[in-house]
């Protein structure tokens, strides 16, 4: 199964418009048995800390084994895909005790104010799941809602709630055998 992602930018556009195109698409894209996922802007941002409403979940793996682990459980066996390698603040989370994101190493700075992360998300369309990579390979994980395509659906919540705790336990799982 593939996945492909759209975006769609309005330059200037009526709110109706805006809807009738996107009642369109949905149907298109169902006629040919495709699934679209509403996704909101700031999933893509470069902190996924940007809605308040929306208080992602934080998980320090300092082991590289664990951390690859996950990452290919997430495809895997957890019902991901790639949703691309987005800029991510490592400075706007707390416990990053023990992590080093450098930016270059004969720089004056040796803070990095972005580093690349590998997003994930769930098949459902009801998870993100980051991965932000220090120099040792260690990882902070970041999952959170898509309350956009949840929006009120207690199917999808009921997903999105199975998901997280599967992912929780093997976390959990993961770190205490390595």
């Amino acid at each position: 199964r593939r996945t492909f992602r759209m975006t769609l930018q309005w330059v200037v556009a009526v709110a109706n418009k805006i809807d009738q195109q996107a009642r369109l698409l949905n149907s298109r894209c169902s006629l040919y048995g495709l699934k679209l996922v509403s996704v909101p802007h700031f999933s893509c941002l470069k902190s996924s800390f940007m809605n308040p409403f929306a208080v992602p979940i934080k998980h320090a793996i300092h082991n590289k084994t664990c951390v690859d682990a996950i990452e290919n459980a997430l495809t895997n066996d957890f019902n991901f895909v790639y949703d691309g390698s987005h800029m991510s603040d490592p400075n706007e989370i707390d416990c990053l005790d023990g992590f080093d994101f450098v930016a270059n190493k004969w720089s004056i700075k040796k803070r990095k104010k972005f580093v690349p992360a590998r997003q994930y998300l769930h098949r459902s369309g009801t998870l993100f799941t980051r991965l932000l990579r220090d120099t040792r390979g260690s990882a902070m994980i970041i999952i959170y809602l898509n309350q956009i395509h949840i929006a009120g659906d207690e199917q999808l919540l009921q997903c999105a709630r199975a998901v997280f705790n599967d992912l929780e336990r093997f976390i959990a799982g993961s770190n205490l055998k390595l």
